[in-house]
């Protein structure tokens, strides 16, 4: 049984696009909170100096409360988003690992019928597709296994349910299909590694 070569189970693109996203999300935040500081410090010009200096002695003083404002609006900004992605990134990867195990345990049992489903975002594609190669090589390995077993069962049928004495070339024949079978059986359990 050959091997193939394994993939990743967390794609790296995932991991890019949670980087790109948290990026995207800080420079928001960013943006937002320089929107906000022009807006609270904007001021005309006014007509004379001392009426200028006034302002911007007064807007110093705005401008450490306006600031603190801003800072602790941003900052509760990217600990939502912070949260926020962490969520989604843990749904996608919690939840579809959730299945995987639901999966797995019914597979444990005997079970060969199904197949892992995902979501399309989910991020563990990947694992999901190994398992199910996995499950559909056990499922035709347990249907060889199965329609060999028929076939010895039913010469050994033939064999005893015979009147008479066989003749030697029946017999022969019989003794040769049961060990062409059972040779195929071996072959398909020697291919597993124990």
């Amino acid at each position: 049984m050959e091997v193939p070569c394994p993939s990743e189970t967390v794609e790296r693109s995932s991991l890019y696009r949670f980087a790109v996203t948290c990026t995207i999300i800080f420079l928001s935040g960013v943006l937002l909170t320089s929107a906000v500081i022009w807006y609270y410090t904007y001021r005309e010009p006014a007509a004379s100096y001392l009426e200028n200096y006034r302002m911007i002695a007064h807007l110093r003083s705005e401008l450490v409360y306006t600031s603190i404002f801003i800072y602790a609006v941003t900052s509760l900004f990217i600990v939502a988003g912070t949260a926020v992605l962490s969520l989604v990134y843990s749904h996608r990867v919690a939840g579809p690992l959730y299945k995987l195990g639901m999966f797995v345990r019914k597979t444990a049992l005997g079970d060969f019928t199904g197949h892992v489903t995902l979501r399309r975002n989910d991020v563990i594609h990947p694992l999901a597709e190994d398992i199910n190669k996995l499950i559909d090589f056990y499922r035709s390995t347990i249907i060889k296994l199965e329609t060999g077993a028929v076939a010895l069962e039913s010469t050994a049928r033939v064999i005893s349910d015979a009147s008479g004495p066989l003749r030697e070339d029946d017999l022969h024949k019989a003794a040769a299909h049961v060990r062409h079978k059972a040779g195929e059986i071996g072959e398909i359990l020697h291919s597993f590694s124990l």
